[in-house]
């Protein structure tokens, strides 16, 4: 199947730019088995286990993506005051 091959590759890429992708097409999947793919991939690249439970990686992503984004803002104003300084 197509769609558990993509899922795979994703796992084994670890790409974290997959896991919205992920988590919005579990909660659109209807095929049990491309379901099970999506969250061995989800739970491998996260290091989370939320096995179906589409509302918590929901939740988790949105924590977790805005934890990034704080993370990248800090990176750049530290790297802006190296500059200056």
């Amino acid at each position: 199947n197509n769609r558990k091959m993509l899922v795979k590759g994703f796992q084994y890429a670890a790409d974290e730019e997959a896991l919205p992708i992920l988590v919005r097409q579990l909660s659109r999947e209807k095929d049990d088995g491309v379901k099970g793919f999506i969250i061995v991939a989800l739970e491998a690249i996260s290091e989370k286990k939320y096995g179906s439970d589409v509302q918590a990686w929901q939740n988790w992503l949105e924590v977790h993506l805005m934890k990034k984004q704080a993370e990248d803002l800090i990176q750049t104003k530290r790297n802006g005051q190296k500059e200056t300084e």
